[in-house]
């Protein structure tokens, strides 16, 4: 089996990217990132066993760090080594450029979560009903966020507030939380309120929010407290009983 890394900036041959495609497409009922695999702004790991594409991995700079995405195995390279082998190579990619990384995980079962605890990623944010419509239709999974960077918590620069609608997430961010902006949070969307110290007194006190751990804004380069409304989307995650492999702390949920 041979790993063939693409550097930023380098295109992925045709037929490699359509059977990259074609692997996601046929291991997800709807993968939201396909658009990422041809991007060029990323290392692109792609795995090859007689001449057929079974894995793949990307990462890509945020900021002060790098983010680790798409990780994927066939079906029929599961339990092989493989996933881990394409861990190894992107996170050494990253170290050997004297960075850190983020990533988020699934939830469906522990396999990538403990794959990054393998590395030496510690969990720092749980996210329920996170990813809507990935493995089953109508159904929202949730994602385990690790990282390898020390976590200093900064006040958010500006306030903004940001709804992607394909994924269904609506993300705040505010130094002061104002009450209006949380109640007119949408009830369906996976909601949630990046905020600091200050803002962290203010949550804590909110009713109808959990507080979710620590999650890193690739905006402003600075990690936040990171609260979750605890919705619809919300209580749908928490009925498909997430499988965690370590709780991330600080993070209130009971499951």
């Amino acid at each position: 089996m041979n790993l063939t890394v693409y550097e930023p900036g380098t295109d992925l041959p045709p037929g490699m990217l359509a059977a990259v495609h074609e692997l996601f497409r046929t291991s997800y009922h709807r993968y939201h990132y396909l658009a990422e695999v041809a991007a060029t702004d990323r290392i692109k790991i792609v795995a090859n066993a007689h001449d057929r594409v079974c894995g793949y991995a990307s990462a890509s700079r945020a900021g002060k760090l790098y983010r680790l995405a798409n990780l994927l195995v066939a079906l029929g390279s599961r339990g092989t080594g493989l996933g881990r082998r394409l861990e190894r190579v992107r996170y050494d990619y990253v170290r050997d450029r004297g960075m850190s990384c983020y990533v988020s995980c699934t939830c469906e079962d522990t396999t990538s979560q403990l794959l990054k605890l393998d590395l030496g990623l510690r969990p720092v944010a749980l996210k329920i009903g996170y990813r809507v419509d990935v493995v089953r239709s109508g159904e929202r999974g949730s994602a385990v966020v690790f990282t390898d960077a020390p976590v200093e918590v900064a006040e958010p620069r500006d306030d903004s507030i940001v709804r992607n609608e394909v994924l269904r997430r609506t993300r705040y961010v505010s130094a002061d939380p104002k009450p209006e902006v949380l109640a007119a949070l949408p009830v369906d969307d996976f909601a949630e309120v990046l905020t600091g110290s200050a803002g962290l007194r203010r949550m804590a006190r909110m009713p109808g929010f959990r507080l979710a751990g620590h999650e890193y804004d690739a905006v402003d380069a600075q990690w936040h407290y990171c609260f979750q409304a605890c919705n619809a989307a919300y209580e749908e995650g928490v009925r498909q009983r997430p499988a965690i492999a370590v709780m991330p702390e600080p993070a209130e949920v009971s499951l």
